[in-house]
């Protein structure tokens, strides 16, 4: 006898998908991963120049400690990109897992942790690019005038820690914009262009939905249709229709992880571009004094 009653409720013993114990990144194609990875590695590198760039900052303008909380979150980003890359690699064993029934639940729980590290590393860009230019005394008066701060050093303060978005950014380019020095303008201009691009936004608007909102269940699940189970009649009578099992969610796993890895390599050439303008912009934000590139 074939019971086809709906699932109501699952509750997975592990994430991992099977068989998948003795295979590697290698194993599975990522979209972009050569970029990914570089830039995971370099920009944790950046930790081994915390020295030279603190010292940078103190025999300048800059000031104390800013070099070494910049570096420090670099690097931070670096580590979760990476992350961000590991839960793709194991999302996707689950497309060679074979016949699961709760495939789509696993394999969506692991794109959202993907989803949470490249978000966790976009917003880690826009606050490095906001503490690289308050290195520069000019520009800090320009942040106080405009946003009432100048990014202090760990600073626990909600405000001075920013989002990337396009409202944020903006605000970052009219800053730059009066300041007016070419290489201070193109140091940030792929940040600017991630934020206000539409798969930056296809990314923020489905952890929205995920996080805050009402994240609808997965495929094999039963759970509870969104939409209303009462209609209006030409007569004006409603009547009540109530569906089950629900309408299916088929594939939005597979949809959620091609826009996590497309917002995650696109995150991935922009640092790569942040980090090669760095050494001509550093030269302003040190006062002449030192090029770190």
């Amino acid at each position: 006898m074939v019971d086809d009653r709906p699932t109501v409720a699952v509750v997975l013993g592990r994430l991992i998908a099977p068989g998948s114990e003795s295979k590697t990144a290698r194993d599975v194609a990522i979209k972009g991963a050569d970029d990914i990875l570089e830039q995971a590695g370099a920009w944790q590198s950046m930790s081994s120049r915390q020295d030279s760039i603190e010292v940078a900052c103190a025999f300048s303008r800059a000031g104390i400690n800013r070099g070494h909380e910049l570096v420090g979150r670099m690097a931070s980003m670096g580590e979760q990109l990476g992350l961000a890359f590991a839960a793709a690699v194991e999302s996707a064993f689950w497309s060679t897992a074979g016949d699961f029934r709760h495939r789509d639940l696993a394999r969506r729980a692991l794109v959202e942790l993907q989803t949470h590290f490249v978000l966790g590393t976009g917003h880690g860009l826009a606050n490095v690019a906001y503490r690289a230019l308050a290195l520069q005394p000019e520009i800090r008066g320009l942040l106080l005038a405009r946003l009432k701060t100048t990014f202090p050093p760990f600073s626990e303060v909600r405000t001075d820690w920013k989002s990337l978005n396009k409202e944020e950014m903006r605000q970052l380019h009219s800053v730059a914009s009066e300041f007016g020095n070419t290489a201070i303008l193109r140091l940030i201009e792929p940040v600017i262009e991630l934020a206000a691009g539409p798969l930056w936004n296809d990314l923020s608007r489905l952890r929205a939905k995920d996080f805050h909102r009402w994240r609808p269940q997965s495929a094999a699940i039963a759970g509870v249709p969104q939409t209303t189970p009462y209609k209006t009649l030409p007569d004006g009578s409603v009547t009540t229709e109530f569906r089950y099992p629900r309408e299916s969610t088929e594939e939005l796993s597979l949809q959620a992880a091609e826009i996590a890895n497309t917002s995650m390599h696109a995150l991935a050439i922009t640092m790569k571009e942040f980090l090669d303008r760095f050494p001509d912009a550093s030269e302003v934000l040190f006062d002449g004094r030192a090029r770190i590139g």
